[in-house]
């Protein structure tokens, strides 16, 4: 008797669990759906509704930060992440977030180093590697911006928005790291790619393209950028590459060294975060400075996505 009682009992306890699961991924996916509904208000009720009842729910807890950032209510989101940032940091969204905030303060630096942050922590998260790009190019924009034209003649334009992300593995235990997967282009043998041989093809590409810029050789140097690579916003592929050429051919010689690299790579090593040490020099200029680029392998090669002078 008390045997057929105790086993009752539990599956009782069990079914009580399973649908208590089951209405939280329903609330959950909710929040979601009316944040990518732009229905913003509405999250906000609900996200916060449900964390009276489930409190320190880490998905919950980004959804919500995700909610007020996208009600442009930056202080709210940002004393949540900070109050729940131990445990939080084991989500890529938590150091996306952040960065989203940090960016829309103006502050670029710390944005930055929140994004690289996430990256080396969670290097499967392709979001991060977008926002970071996004950020590089439009730096580098007004970087040619500056190099090519009177800056008193350049008009003012405001910086690209980041990416806000919801995706959230709803199905993952809380107490397990979930790091989601977004979609990224692939191939075969990026897959199965060791670290180990990753990161030898990728020190080969950038000692290789710096070769081709010392050899001034504008075909071969072109060459290692992807059809993808983010050129500034407004300058077309065209003109960058009008660009380059004229910049390579310009000084009578060029010399091109680069060393100390760190890489991050994704976990199926098909994107890689690059900073290495870059020494120029050439008849008019002499210079070293951190370079940071972003490759993606294309099943035959890597190629640069994007790039930057590193802070």
């Amino acid at each position: 008797m008390y045997k057929g009682l105790l086993v009752s009992l539990l599956i009782a306890a069990c079914c009580t669990t399973t649908n208590a699961l089951a209405g939280s991924i329903a609330e959950l996916q909710e929040i979601q759906s009316l944040l990518q509904k732009n229905q913003t208000r509405d999250a906000i009720q609900v996200a916060t509704t449900y964390l009276r009842n489930t409190p320190n729910d880490p998905d919950a807890i980004l959804l919500l930060s995700s909610a007020y950032i996208q009600n442009n209510s930056f202080s709210e989101a940002r004393n949540m992440l900070n109050k729940y940032r131990q445990q939080l940091e084991h989500h890529p969204q938590f150091y996306n977030n952040m960065a989203f905030i940090y960016y829309s303060a103006g502050d670029d630096k710390n944005a930055v180093a929140m994004l690289e942050l996430g990256i080396k922590n969670h290097p499967a998260y392709a979001a991060l590697y977008d926002n970071l790009s996004s950020i590089y190019a439009f730096k580098a924009k007004k970087a040619y911006e500056k190099a090519i034209n009177d800056e008193s003649n350049t008009t003012p334009e405001s910086p690209p928005p980041l990416k806000l992300t919801y995706y959230a593995d709803f199905t993952t235990s809380s107490n397990q790291e979930a790091v989601p997967q977004e979609p990224t282009q692939s191939s075969n043998k990026a897959t199965a790619l060791t670290q180990g041989e990753a990161r030898r093809d990728i020190e080969a590409t950038i000692s290789g393209w710096a070769t081709a810029w010392s050899r001034q050789d504008a075909v071969q140097y072109l060459s290692f950028y992807s059809e993808s690579f983010a050129t500034p916003p407004g300058v077309s592929r065209s003109d960058w590459q009008y660009y380059r050429r004229d910049r390579l051919k310009a000084p009578s010689f060029i010399e091109v060294k680069v060393s100390n690299f760190d890489i991050v790579l994704s976990t199926d090593s098909s994107l890689a975060s690059v900073h290495f040490l870059q020494h120029y020099r050439s008849n008019t200029l002499d210079d070293k400075i951190v370079k940071q680029v972003v490759l993606q392998n294309t099943g035959n090669s890597w190629k640069i996505i994007s790039e930057n002078v590193s802070n």
